[in-house]
């Protein structure tokens, strides 16, 4: 990233956090759910930039995510050791359901969907869970389909050029996020 691009990145992400924040106090999330949920939105958006630019999805920052999902995991049974089978379990069902459903995708239309995508997706069901995956596939799909059809109506791309799907998954899983969708 440029050196201005890194400084509004910074910004931009340090003014969603605390919007993010103040949204999802309000309701009633436990600190652990907001802090996660923060860690994605972030990560999210700086997915969807280098994809954007680069066409790719760095296995690197996935791998980060996955780190740092497992170690919230870690605490969420030290503090809800009630609910951590039902946490634990959403979240592995949501990166298999989302992994695997865009895998399938992926091997069935060829050239359709990257690995990127398929990993990402993983990514976001491991945080959201099985619960909210859905929602966050569906409007991001909708989302990318109005921004096709838009652009290909205004001959900015054609319907065989390749669209970067990462800044899609981002606005989808963000709105789902923040308007509990």
């Amino acid at each position: 990233m440029k050196n201005k691009y890194i400084k509004f990145y910074v910004i931009f992400c340090i003014v969603l956090t605390f919007i993010c924040f103040l949204v999802f106090l309000n309701y009633n999330y436990a600190i652990t759910r907001i802090l996660r949920y923060i860690i994605l939105i972030n990560a999210l958006i700086l997915l969807a930039y280098i994809d954007y630019n680069k066409k790719i999805i760095p296995n690197k920052i996935l791998l980060a995510m996955i780190g740092l999902r497992l170690v919230l995991m870690l605490t969420e049974a030290f503090i809800y050791k009630d609910m951590i089978y039902s946490i634990a379990l959403s979240s592995f069902m949501g990166m298999a359901a989302g992994g695997g459903a865009f895998l399938l995708a992926a091997l069935i239309m060829k050239n359709s969907i990257g690995m990127g995508d398929v990993k990402l997706i993983a990514v976001i069901g491991l945080y959201v869970g099985i619960g909210d995956l859905f929602s966050c596939i569906i409007l991001s799909l909708i989302i990318s389909l109005v921004a096709g059809v838009i652009l290909i109506s205004a001959k900015k791309i054609t319907s065989k050029d390749f669209m970067p799907f990462a800044p899609f998954l981002a606005l989808g899983t963000i709105l789902t996020l923040i308007f509990r969708l």
